[in-house]
């Protein structure tokens, strides 16, 4: 029945990377119909109908060679009525890959989230409240470095954050040249090596690990930076 459904349009999904296969843009094309789902036959011949179901096909056009299109077959209650709706549907559905790096980095990174052993709900939620916080912080620093690394460090770190990535990136090598402006690249990186990474041309990026490692050394920094000027 999607099959045959006329086509609503297109959009263009950003298709993150895979092992062996780099970040691209997928363009999708839309087909839409309704459709009324069946009441159970064991159920009861004045059971209330179920309400009616849109259903979103979106398969990829001329995907790259050796690799199979994305194809998705979505069901919806929402209504889907013109070409923006059913690209709207498709878009919110792509945002399942980044909640699972969301979740993914909750739980792989510092924090053992799994292992926490607190003795009531109340706190368990708390303490999974606060490192989601810190995942979801890490994760979004990780994408605008993607972006645009040459950005100012200010749109992720505050400016006791940015002034101890500075002292500390000075320590570090490779050192920068003198008078290169200091980016969020530059600031991910030296807190990344608070964490353990070596930065080494081979290295790539820093993972989710030494990312997180150097988030929590950063924080006992600026703890001490702040203890400092309060002292007598």
């Amino acid at each position: 029945m999607a099959e045959a459904a006329p086509v609503r349009g297109t959009t263009v999904v950003t298709v993150p990377r895979k092992p062996g296969q780099p970040e691209r843009e997928a363009t999708l094309e839309l087909r839409t119909t309704v459709v009324q789902v069946a009441r159970p036959s064991h159920r009861r011949a004045d059971t209330p109908a179920a309400p009616p179901l849109t259903v979103v096909l979106a398969r990829e056009i001329d995907p790259p060679d050796g690799l199979a299109p994305i194809e998705w077959l979505l069901l919806t209650t929402l209504s889907v009525e013109t070409a923006d709706d059913a690209a709207r549907i498709a878009r919110w559905y792509r945002y399942r890959w980044d909640i699972e790096r969301l979740h993914f980095t909750l739980k792989s990174g510092g924090s053992q989230v799994e292992r926490l052993q607190l003795e009531t709900r109340e706190r368990l939620e708390r303490a999974i409240t606060l490192y989601m916080i810190v995942a979801w912080r890490i994760l979004w620093m990780t994408y605008q470095v993607r972006i645009d690394p040459d950005q100012s460090p200010t749109v992720a770190f505050s400016a006791d954050e940015i002034d101890a990535l500075e002292r500390v990136a000075a320590t570090q090598s490779p050192a920068r040249r003198s008078g290169q402006p200091f980016t969020l690249r530059d600031a991910v990186r030296a807190m990344a090596k608070l964490g353990g990474f070596l930065g080494r041309k081979s290295d790539g990026e820093p993972g989710i690990k030494t990312l997180w490692r150097g988030y929590r050394q950063l924080q006992l920094i600026c703890w001490g930076i702040q203890l400092a000027r309060q002292a007598p």
